[in-house]
């Protein structure tokens, strides 16, 4: 009987402690995430919606019918920002995220 529950309490630790492994490596793993942002136009212009933080800059280029590529950048304001164009535009792409404090990180295109 003494064995038995010696292997349980055994078993246990051993749960426990892939457990703790586990969750620092998933928490790890969000830490080095670079931020992920998607762009969604409307009638004068478009938000950034993402994962990024107050204060991040984004970078991008946007064309609209009247204008080819412009770049420009935004500070976000929380995880939706709305850049105003003052007309719709035909597409947007995401260049580049700087989170506050960070090295800047390249993103995909997006529209």
């Amino acid at each position: 009987m003494q064995a038995i529950a010696l292997i349980a309490r055994a078993v246990r630790l051993v749960a426990s402690v892939i457990a703790v492994i586990v969750v620092v490596i998933v928490l790890l793993s969000r830490r080095n995430q670079a931020p992920q942002a998607i762009t969604k136009i409307t009638k004068d212009g478009f938000f950034i919606v993402g994962t990024f933080h107050d204060g991040a800059v984004i970078k991008y280029e946007v064309r609209t019918q009247t204008a080819g590529w412009m770049p420009g950048s935004a500070t976000a304001a929380g995880s939706r920002t709305f850049v105003y164009t003052g007309s719709t535009p035909t597409a947007v792409r995401i260049t580049g995220i700087t989170e506050v404090g960070a090295v800047p990180v390249s993103a995909p295109p997006s529209s």
